[in-house]
């Protein structure tokens, strides 16, 4: 395979593997409904009843995957 479909590959992987979570599948879909306007990490909190600490993480993994940015 050429490295270019490997990247990817592995980009996908990535992506699925961090929507493959209730909590996190959640958070993006707020998000995504929110488009470029974004939506606080507080009010996604109180909306989706996530403590803080675990929508951190939640995010955290989201950006990892390049799902989603911050500004």
């Amino acid at each position: 395979m050429r490295q270019g479909i490997v990247l990817d590959l592995k980009s996908a992987v990535a992506a699925l593997a961090a929507l493959a979570h209730e909590g996190r599948l959640v958070t993006f879909r707020m998000l995504v409904q929110a488009r470029r306007d974004g939506i606080a990490p507080g009010e996604i909190a109180r909306r989706s009843n996530t403590a803080p600490n675990t929508l951190s993480s939640n995010l955290s993994i989201l950006a990892h995957a390049r799902l989603i940015d911050s500004r």
